[in-house]
């Protein structure tokens, strides 16, 4: 993309190079972001070590938009001054080729990081997901100005793939920024957990202060569990085991602390 770029003088397909070359950089942070994450618990991090990949994809999201405003930076002079550039054949076929190559990592990722509840590499995969609409654009584009001769397009293709990835690499940062400052799991896994609960309220158990966040892969849930004071330690040791369980059955990767507390008396 970067040598189509110099030689046709086009600053959507410059701008696709940018978007590629950090997509690169992205997927090397993600790399080492998700190693990190994967390593266990040790003294300095007793919780372990989720956080790396919300940071990493927070890091990420901050790149793209770097990206976008250095593509808006080369658009719009050339936007408002007029712009000359070959529409090549050779540029339409590296857009196309991208577009396609992009499409099979991207879905491949979004597989993987939906089952193993990565959020580096989700922000991979939106990258390069990105890439494939972009390019296409830029495909599509060049070809207009093959057929109309409007050299005007390239710079508002380029403008239209700044705004594009900067809008996505804000959502992206919004939920990196969310899980570092342990903002509560979205509503619908917190109701899935209060229905687990509820299920068990005929053994006389009721809970309270229930708090549940998000550290990378990991969901972390704890609660105060009340418990009928005849109960013995080894039952309420089982009825603990039991809702742990239950609610990493729903939630995968949960790690849920409970204290437990004797009911008050009816």
């Amino acid at each position: 993309k970067t040598v189509v770029a110099i030689t046709t003088g086009s600053i959507s397909i410059l701008s696709e190079a940018l978007h590629s070359g950090n997509d690169l950089l992205a997927a090397a942070m993600a790399f080492f972001a998700v190693r990190a994450a994967t390593q266990p618990p040790d003294e300095r991090h007793r919780y372990g070590h989720g956080k790396f990949e919300s940071l990493s994809g927070t890091a990420e999201g901050l790149l793209v938009v770097a990206v976008a405003a250095m593509i808006a930076w080369k658009a719009i002079p050339a936007l408002v001054r007029g712009h000359d550039f070959q529409a090549s054949a050779l540029g339409m076929g590296v857009m196309g080729g991208s577009a396609a190559l992009n499409l099979l990592v991207s879905r491949f990722l979004y597989r993987v990081a939906r089952r193993t509840h990565s959020l580096a590499l989700e922000a991979d995969a939106l990258h390069l997901s990105t890439d494939v609409y972009t390019s296409m654009g830029v495909l599509v584009g060049l070809g207009a100005v093959r057929l109309t001769g409007l050299t005007s397009i390239d710079p508002v293709l380029a403008l239209a793939i700044a705004l594009v990835i900067g809008w996505q690499a804000l959502r992206l940062i919004r939920r990196g920024l969310s899980d570092l400052v342990d903002s509560a799991l979205p509503r619908e896994e917190r109701a899935r957990i209060e229905q687990i609960l509820r299920e068990h309220e005929a053994m006389g158990l009721s809970f309270h202060e229930l708090r549940c966040r998000r550290s990378g892969p990991a969901r972390h849930v704890d609660l105060h569990l009340e418990l009928p004071s005849a109960m013995t330690v080894e039952t309420a040791h089982h009825v603990c085991d039991h809702l742990e369980q239950e609610i990493a059955a729903i939630l995968p990767g949960s790690r849920v602390l409970i204290h437990v507390e004797p009911a008050a008396p009816a």
